[in-house]
């Protein structure tokens, strides 16, 4: 049968049980009877002795007895109940102390300070924290009530003051104010500090009690991010700034190679000789017109960011910016026997944008999905009125694809997928990222699904333009 800690024999458990039960009936109703049981037997004793002494009974023998006993048994139900009330109260006061001393290391430790503040006194009291934060400034437990006019900066007092009287109205839960406190050779240090109020049955704060934390080097941290956030932000917007004020520095001579070198290619004023001096041109022309487009998507994506890109918004037709983008790209997909497939909804296609905006967009799309398609693939480009009133273009393709986590990377500027596949496509990274960006720039969005080995599709959805009134 299994012990229990009832039974004496087997653990010192049961003896505890026991001698607990016992103590508590060391109480004053247990001394009363000890009182009462002792005066009888003193009472008997005397008359016995009384009666054998002189021969006969008589009522004096009982009532001194009987005084005298009840004194002597009161001291020592007094003496009793004082020694056991000394002793809990010694048992107490060490426990006291042990805490004390316990909350005393927590606090030196973690360098809080401590105070509390009875609000019908002029005085706070703090723990040993709070010189050390001042620097020796009060004395060892107490501070004046005009502590916080004295060492509290003075451009944090408004919001000191604000917050410490909002919390003792009872409009928050708890106090909490960071701000800059003097100490006495004059340096301002941060501090956090946070409270709570203690309330009586009205619920009118009677005191309030709190911690204070040094929080210099925090604040310094916090700052020096700001700073360098700060720095980051200028600098990013200097440099799209300066890209975006290059537009006609770099196109008005890049215009001119292009154009010279197609007067050259197209032979305009007569045969310039050698006809490997033409080739030589179109391979100018041809290099002129990349550079170009890349300079255009890099200004342009400048302009986005630094907020200077301006679109309109007017009624396109998709069908005919989708049949112009096509009749771009087209001569290159068929060279590559990669087929295009067009399958658009019934409905109008109209949507609201810029009509240059939203051919660009088309015209990145489709040059990527081409550019990755290897020969023989597929590309369906496909619309279709979703349920929130905007038009969904789709272009999907059946090119190398890409894992999930490197759709983000796709489309973060200046930024390519470091695959053999994908890494024998020149370009700068910026179609995608440039389509996205004109995408929500037209209040629309873009999201990209892949697969590796499978293929890529990007979607766009557009606000659909209002029917016009038959």
């Amino acid at each position: 049968m299994p012990e229990t800690a009832d039974s004496p024999t087997r653990n010192g458990t049961g003896l505890r049980a026991w001698h607990g039960r016992w103590r508590g009936l060391s109480s004053p109703v247990l001394y009363a009877l000890c009182n009462v049981v002792a005066v009888l037997a003193l009472c008997g004793l005397m008359t016995l002795q009384a009666y054998m002494f002189i021969g006969r009974f008589e009522p004096v023998f009982l009532i001194i007895p009987t005084l005298v006993g009840t004194v002597i048994g009161s001291l020592i139900a007094t003496i009793l109940i004082l020694q056991r009330q000394a002793r809990a109260n010694n048992e107490m006061l060490q426990k006291n102390l042990q805490r004390d001393e316990r909350f005393r290391l927590a606090l030196r430790a973690s360098d809080y300070t401590v105070w509390d503040w009875k609000l019908d006194e002029d005085r706070i009291f703090c723990s040993q924290g709070a010189r050390n934060i001042l620097g020796g400034a009060g004395s060892d437990e107490f501070v004046p009530i005009d502590w916080w006019r004295q060492w509290i900066h003075p451009d944090d007092q408004a919001q000191f003051y604000a917050e410490m009287n909002g919390h003792i109205r009872g409009d928050t839960d708890r106090y909490e104010c960071e701000y800059r406190v003097r100490r006495e050779d004059g340096v301002y240090l941060w501090v956090m500090d946070r409270a709570v109020a203690s309330r009586d049955a009205t619920g009118r704060a009677v005191r309030i009690s709190g911690v204070i934390a040094e929080i210099t080097d925090q604040k310094a941290a916090e700052q020096a991010l700001i700073d360098a956030k700060t720095d980051a932000e200028q600098s990013s917007r200097a440099k799209s700034e300066f890209l975006a004020n290059m537009s006609h520095e770099l196109r008005t001579p890049l215009n001119a190679i292009i154009g010279f070198s197609e007067i050259l290619k197209t032979q305009i004023f007569g045969p310039v000789g050698s006809p490997q001096y033409v080739e030589y041109a179109s391979d100018i022309w041809h290099s002129g017109r990349h550079l170009l487009d890349i300079i255009n998507d890099i200004l342009d994506l400048s302009r986005i960011e630094s907020g200077k890109m301006s679109l309109t918004k007017e009624r396109v037709d998709l069908r005919e910016s989708s049949a112009q983008t096509l009749r771009m790209i087209e001569t290159g997909a068929h060279a590559r026997s990669i087929r295009i497939e067009v399958d658009f909804d019934t409905t109008p296609q109209i949507v609201v944008g810029d009509p240059r905006a939203i051919r660009q967009i088309l015209i990145n799309l489709l040059s990527n999905s081409v550019k990755f398609t290897p020969d023989g693939g597929l590309i369906r480009l496909t619309t279709h009125l979703d349920g929130d009133g905007n038009i969904r273009l789709s272009v999907r393709d059946t090119g190398i694809g890409m894992q999930p986590e490197e759709i983000p990377i796709a489309l973060a500027p200046f930024r390519q997928i470091d695959s053999t596949l994908s890494r024998k496509h020149d370009g700068t990274g910026l179609g995608l990222p440039l389509a996205k960006a004109l995408t929500e720039l037209l209040g629309g969005n873009l999201s990209i699904s892949s697969e590796p080995g499978v293929g890529t599709e990007v979607v766009i959805s557009l606000p659909q333009a209002e029917r016009k009134a038959a």
